[in-house]
């Protein structure tokens, strides 16, 4: 918890994760730092094509019917 102290980390956690140790303690700073849902949403929208362009290249994959269909 020393290394939170240092960190400045200890503001951001509830006083029920202050028990915590190891591997939890870890856990629980990342969730709290880095919410998952937060990274995964701004990795899709950097990295992921839009709807548009994605549909020029993948038509011939996902359809296999007349392209003039």
């Amino acid at each position: 918890m020393a290394m939170c102290d240092k960190l400045g980390i200890t503001e951001l956690l509830k006083s029920e994760d202050k028990d915590l140790t190891g591997k939890p303690l870890m856990k629980r700073i990342m969730q709290t730092w880095l919410p998952a849902h937060e990274a995964l949403l701004e990795m899709m929208i950097y990295y992921l094509p839009s709807p548009a362009s994605a549909q020029k290249y993948r038509c011939d994959a996902l359809y296999e019917g007349p392209q003039d269909d």
